[in-house]
């Protein structure tokens, strides 16, 4: 298969951003936001056809959840918290969606079974190690994988001229270990708070937190999903939003709405100088 660039996207980030977003504006339909903004961040990036766009899902029967009771048990108690969300309802939207894209598109629907889309993405920077990779996540874990020298990471959240979406500028101190450490130590967001008392306590923290070495089970497994796709023919009017659909041709080689890395890195610059003048000229006058 060849391939000159190979984009991974969160899709568990884009579905609950876009149901998050339906409860503001109930007339737009979850799918419709989810997919434009996929589309939008694919601008951004810009992509051609030699590239390969994979969408990272979540697979049946977590493995980190047979390992640790702890591992994201509070994640059904905070989506209960929203009454207005049946979440039944828009999983099962967001499914039928992913359906519509693998036979209507290009892109990739990976889900593999006992993994998450981290794995997915994980896995993908290795197994494609000679290709530029580019992340699409807010998921600061998956600042894990600037480990591998070819990643690079979009955020949807970080504002590039106030306006959402650009590249993360990867810290010229980055020191992946450091940030495994803190991840061990606690990790609030995946509920793995409990304290590390024993040796073992630390190995099983480290495996469930640590991206950059997965079980030899879960490699696996992604590395046989990988090394089996095949080309495949798309049918754009299988997209269930006419409107999205010339948007979608369009995007393999359109350059007009590309966010270049190297100007983030820039404007990452210009933001940092600008914050220092700032307080060098408070220190002058507080003096």
């Amino acid at each position: 298969m060849r391939v000159n660039k190979v984009v991974v996207l969160d899709y568990g980030m884009y579905s609950h951003k876009a149901i998050f977003a339906w409860r503001n504006q109930k007339n737009i339909p979850v799918e419709y936001t989810c997919l434009k903004m996929i589309i939008s961040h694919l601008q951004k990036i810009g992509i051609s056809p030699m590239d390969e766009v994979i969408i990272a899902c979540e697979g049946e029967d977590n493995w980190r959840k047979q390992y640790s009771k702890e591992y994201k048990a509070n994640r059904q108690d905070y989506r209960e918290s929203f009454e207005d969300i049946d979440w039944n309802l828009m999983y099962q939207k967001m499914r039928d969606l992913l359906e519509k894209i693998e036979l209507g598109t290009f892109w990739r629907v990976l889900r593999v079974n006992n993994c998450e889309a981290d794995d997915i993405a994980a896995i993908s920077c290795k197994f494609f190690k000679d290709k530029e990779i580019v992340l699409v996540a807010d998921d600061k874990d998956w600042e894990m994988l600037w480990y591998f020298d070819n990643v690079k990471i979009f955020s949807p959240l970080k504002k590039y001229k106030g306006r959402k979406g650009m590249y993360k500028v990867k810290p010229k101190n980055f020191n992946v270990y450091e940030l495994i450490s803190k991840k061990i130590k606690k990790e609030v967001s995946d509920n793995l708070v409990s304290p590390i008392l024993t040796a073992e306590d630390y190995e099983l923290r480290e495996m469930l937190v640590s991206l950059i070495k997965l079980p030899d089970f879960i490699e696996f497994k992604i590395i046989n999903v990988l090394s089996n796709i095949k080309e495949k023919e798309w049918n754009i009017d299988l997209i269930p939003f006419q409107s999205l659909r010339p948007t979608i041709e369009g995007l393999y080689n359109a350059t007009d709405k590309v966010l270049p890395y190297e100007e983030c890195v820039r404007y990452n610059e210009y933001k940092e100088n600008k914050k220092k003048k700032k307080k060098a000229k408070k220190r002058r006058k507080n003096v």
